[in-house]
């Protein structure tokens, strides 16, 4: 496929969440840098190392970007992750308390060989799994998680979607056998995570279209909302996905 360049998400709708977000910590940052200028050089680093940190993830936002936190392999490596430091550790602190508030289940089955989930530590996972997806671009995955096997890291930033289509494809053609079950995470699993498991469902038959995916995970995660993008991503996408035949042999695996 050619189409890196045309479905780049960089340019961002100001409407979606996506836009909603570069808005909010571009402001965050601009706060700080302000707060920073009449203090002295001993203190003022620390609020222009949180403006710093702020621009940098607001841009991410704008041009997704979702590497530009330094996650590799499910790792997060200081050095990479220092310049944007500051707004992750808000970003964590901002997510636990929305998973204490919200309460909703960790994990959910939405089809018969495809979980949807939030963040997962190894002691989550179902025992017959195979692989499992992490589209976490802004936390490192638990040492459990990422040593096994199945592992696979395809970042995204929150309450966005993939910045190219070709990485999701080759994943999906990966993940495509139902007899090897799979587990889909982001950080809330109501947005990433169920916008891939559709797909997945798409490529592995167990799912005719998109809405009817997406009525199975609503099913079973009845707090699954998919933004602006996420929808718009799927229409894009779901008519480049592979569908094998519904056969019986293959809906009963």
């Amino acid at each position: 496929m050619t189409e890196r360049s045309a479905d780049r998400a960089g340019q961002v709708e100001f409407m979606t969440k996506p836009g909603k977000l570069a808005v909010g910590i571009g402001a965050a940052a601009a706060v700080c840098g302000v707060l920073a200028v009449p203090l002295p050089t001993s203190v003022a680093w620390v609020p222009g190392w949180a403006s710093l940190s702020c621009a940098l993830a607001a841009w991410a936002y704008v041009a997704n970007l979702p590497g530009i936190y330094g996650k590799r392999h499910g790792r997060l490596v200081w050095w990479r992750a220092a310049p944007t430091a500051v707004f992750l550790g808000a970003f964590r602190i901002a997510c636990a308390l929305m998973r204490a508030w919200r309460r909703h289940p960790t994990k959910s089955r939405v089809s018969a060989s495809v979980w949807v989930a939030g963040r997962v530590e190894g002691d989550d996972l179902p025992a017959d799994l195979e692989f499992v997806v992490d589209l976490v671009s802004e936390f490192p995955e638990p040492a459990g998680v990422r040593r096994r096997p199945g592992y696979r890291f395809l970042p995204v930033l929150d309450g966005g979607v993939p910045p190219a289509v070709e990485p999701v494809l080759e994943l999906l053609e990966e993940l495509a056998d139902p007899r090897r079950p799979a587990l889909v995470h982001c950080d809330s699993g109501m947005g990433r995570a169920p916008t891939f498991a559709a797909l997945l469902m798409l490529r592995r038959g167990e799912a005719d279209t998109v809405d009817e995916a997406r009525a199975a995970i609503e099913r079973a995660r009845p707090f699954v909302h998919l933004g602006t993008a996420d929808r718009a991503f799927l229409a894009r996408v779901a008519p480049h996905v592979p569908r094998p035949s519904l056969t019986p042999t293959a809906a009963a695996s």
